[in-house]
């Protein structure tokens, strides 16, 4: 067995969550735990995450949630290697385990999704974020969840072939 990829450290960002109240979350984040806890990084205080030097994280997974989803009946999750993150804004210093920077481009092309992520992360300049999230995320509009509706039913093989020189995509 190789031991290639043990020094990585995998953050899982989970955001946009709507479980708040919501039996379903809980279950969610307990299933993340039953099946990653032994890779799972658990700080032995309350450290927030954003303190902890990477070195420490080699080899493990951080998750992250979302501040908003997050109450003090899951603050036991933190414990379990479960953190928040809140959304970096000017001026404003959250409670959370780490302030990230997320703006997504709003696009459905590609060039111009790359362009926007890669053009923002060049001008970050930190302010009071402690992790830049590079969204690598196109955002289809109606007129193109129509048109892959009308034409094949396929959106995402249409995207990687547009985004992706020479990519062909056989769908059955």
């Amino acid at each position: 067995m190789s031991n290639d990829g043990q020094a990585e450290t995998v953050i899982l960002y989970i955001s946009h969550v709507k479980f708040e109240d919501n039996p379903l979350y809980t279950q969610f984040v307990e299933q993340i735990i039953k099946y990653l806890d032994a890779f799972l990084y658990k700080a032995s205080d309350d450290a927030r995450i954003s303190d902890v030097p990477l070195q420490k994280l080699s080899g493990k997974v951080v998750v992250l949630q979302n501040q908003q989803a997050y109450d003090p009946v899951k603050a036991a999750f933190k414990a379990k290697g479960i953190y928040t993150f809140s959304y970096y804004e000017k001026g404003v210093r959250a409670v959370s385990d780490v302030i990230t920077f997320d703006e997504y481009a709003d696009s459905s092309v590609f060039k111009e999704m790359a362009n926007d992520q890669l053009a923002k992360f060049s001008n970050f300049d930190g302010g009071n974020s402690e992790l830049f999230y590079l969204c690598w995320t196109m955002t289809p509009t109606t007129s193109d969840i129509v048109k892959s509706a009308l034409s094949n039913g396929n959106i995402v093989r249409d995207f990687a072939e547009e985004s992706i020189p020479g990519c062909i995509i056989r769908c059955q």
